[in-house]
């Protein structure tokens, strides 16, 4: 009884870590889209740094 509770208990810590996994995958490509999008934005304005 006691090691199939425990065993019940590990398995919902295990859902829900893996709940918080999609939610920083997530995140992790919001950050990866700003940082391209800031790379962008940095390969237009270069250019005309240059030009001045």
């Amino acid at each position: 009884m006691n090691s199939a509770d425990k065993m019940g208990k590990s398995a919902d810590k295990l859902l829900k870590s893996a709940d918080k996994i999609p939610k920083t995958a997530d995140m992790t490509q919001k950050t990866a889209d700003k940082v391209s999008f800031q790379a962008q934005l940095n390969q237009k304005v270069m250019p005309t740094i240059y030009i001045y």
